[in-house]
């Protein structure tokens, strides 16, 4: 799951094309959805860079020793930014490390990498 959103309620729209790279799928909700699975992630050209994190609440307790807290993101889908909330996800097998998205200026567009575990 990946998305990303435009400051405030509404979604940013993007114009977004895409190449391919290998990463793994963002993070989802503990107590909604299962742990993350290896996915091919795609560096995407945007016209827009992410914009900046939202303020959160300090996370709850962790469901057990075995998740790790995925402060929230933005993230790109369907050509838009949105909002991911932070939640407690517990990682793929071999992996311990949240890498969040990025994008990274390249002329006049950025390249955007969608958050991945490590």
């Amino acid at each position: 799951m990946i998305l990303l959103a435009g400051c405030g309620d509404q979604p940013a729209n993007v114009q977004a094309t895409a190449s391919t790279s290998a990463a793994t799928q963002p993070a989802a909700a503990a107590t909604q959805a299962p742990s993350p699975m290896v996915v091919t992630t795609e560096v995407v050209m945007v016209k827009q860079p992410i914009p900046p994190p939202r303020d959160e609440d300090m996370p709850p307790d962790s469901p057990s020793k075995e998740y790790v807290w995925v402060p929230g993101y933005w993230n790109l889908q369907g050509g838009e930014y949105a909002w991911v909330a932070g939640n407690w996800v517990k990682p793929p097998a071999g992996m311990s490390a949240w890498v969040p998205p990025a994008a990274e200026k390249r002329g006049d567009e950025f390249a955007f990498t969608p958050g991945h575990w490590r």
